[in-house]
């Protein structure tokens, strides 16, 4: 998958990152229903409506909800984490306005985003001894029909399928945050810039 995302409707107003960098596993898994949760989380703005003509706080709580609910259909709980999402939040204060994609540099780009989700996995497992494991997404919003609640949902519904995801381990905690502004485009506070960071600690 590219840097964009290409496999939705969305592709040209949900941005996203390798969606869950660390996760892998292509095994065969109880699937996810993307649309039951889009339609339980997506409220009074409907299922098709636009993201990207909602405030952060909107797409934080939706995003929230959808993983709450999707985890909880494959039988699994939901834990937001305090310190990954604050870890989350500090990255987009530091990725929004930053120039690498307009720069042509999706390799530097992945390697802070990857930084800073290895830097939430370390606080969050701080203490604990063996193999952790992270698994990270950071995405922007542009106010377009296609970035939908159910384009999202299903985006997240591919990530917690694998069987051997970050993001459908049983002891995942998760950290999620938004703020205004594009990441990689310099003072376009037109949208919502989104971080979504999974963490397994030993």
């Amino acid at each position: 998958m590219s840097r964009y995302l290409v496999a939705l409707a969305a592709c040209a107003s949900f941005l996203l990152a390798p969606v869950w960098a660390s996760a892998s596993g292509a095994d065969a898994a109880p699937l996810v229903n993307p649309a039951a949760a889009a339609k339980q989380c997506a409220g009074r703005h409907g299922v098709h409506a636009s993201l990207g003509k909602t405030t952060p706080g909107y797409v934080e709580s939706f995003v929230t909800c959808v993983l709450r609910a999707e985890r909880s259909q494959l039988g699994l709980p939901y834990t937001q984490n305090r310190v990954a999402s604050q870890a989350a939040a500090a990255a987009l204060r530091h990725f929004v306005g930053l120039s690498y994609l307009l720069q042509n540099q999706p390799q530097a780009a992945t390697r802070a985003e990857d930084l800073a989700a290895s830097g939430a996995r370390d606080a969050v497992c701080q203490g604990k001894h063996g193999f952790s494991q992270d698994a990270w997404a950071f995405a922007d919003t542009q106010p377009a029909p296609a970035a939908t609640p159910l384009a999202v949902a299903k985006l997240l519904g591919t990530e917690l399928q694998p069987a051997g995801a970050v993001a459908r381990a049983s002891g995942a905690v998760f950290g999620v945050a938004t703020r205004h502004g594009l990441l990689f485009e310099h003072d376009n506070l037109h949208g919502t810039s989104l971080g979504m960071i999974a963490v397994l600690c030993p």
